[in-house]
């Protein structure tokens, strides 16, 4: 069928509409109104949970002028089987759409693959955030942007679970620093300090988490810093 020389929808579609069966936006309307005929309770999304319980039989026909391709539902083989309805049936029927997920604000490091381009023509390069971010279900938002969590090219770490391992290793990592430093050698060379505070900079880099590392560091230069040239660090 066309409007004004577009197509709206194909001859096929319009075949399926005359015989009970449509999108899934139409189809579990007009099962409700046949229910309600009927006096059997029913919500529209239990409508929806029937026709894609039992209704579906993967049809799918082209609509709209961009001629997308739309399932469609047998509205006429669900109502078939509310001729002697089950309890299961009439439970379907009336069931209330879940509350939407509670939203978690977050503070997180995501780092994520944008594509660009097409065709052949095309490439991907890698993107990463730092800050406050809200998840909902299986999606976040974050900076006007969002993703969805379980997709392939999404990595995303959680700070505020993460800063008590990380802490946890800088710690261990500063302790092991201390324990084979020779402090004798530190005391008299400042270079040899340096040299130090250089290795346990990479050292927290290596953790790829630099949330805390100024921290650390000044940390780990106040309990090493020599006292005066050739005087062991604790006498």
């Amino acid at each position: 069928m066309k409007h004004y020389g577009v197509l709206i929808k194909s001859d096929n579609a319009l075949l399926a509409e005359q015989e009970e069966r449509f999108p899934i936006s139409e189809g579990k309307k007009r099962l409700r109104q046949a229910l309600s005929l009927r006096a059997i309770p029913s919500t529209l999304y239990g409508c929806e949970c029937l026709l894609k319980e039992y209704g579906d039989s993967g049809e799918w026909h082209h609509v709209s002028k961009f001629a997308n391709c739309v399932d469609y539902y047998d509205v006429g083989e669900v109502l078939e089987l509310f001729e002697q309805p089950t309890q299961e049936l009439l439970t379907m029927a009336k069931a209330k759409k879940p509350q939407p997920a509670e939203v978690n604000e977050v503070n997180v490091v995501i780092r994520w693959k944008e594509f660009e381009g097409k065709g052949r023509y095309w490439r991907s390069y890698e993107c990463d955030y730092v800050g406050k971010a809200s998840i909902r279900g299986d999606w976040i938002q974050f900076n006007g942007k969002r993703k969805k969590l379980s997709g392939n090219h999404i990595d995303v770490e959680d700070i505020d679970a993460l800063r008590d391992l990380i802490a946890t290793s800088l710690e261990r990592t500063i302790e092991k620093l201390i324990i084979t430093s020779d402090k004798a050698r530190i005391s008299t060379s400042e270079a040899v300090y340096t040299k130090k505070c250089h290795n346990l900079t990479h050292a927290i880099r290596g953790t790829r988490k630099l949330i805390r590392a100024p921290g650390y560091l000044e940390t780990w230069k106040r309990r090493m810093k020599p006292t005066r040239q050739g005087q062991d660090i604790d006498g």
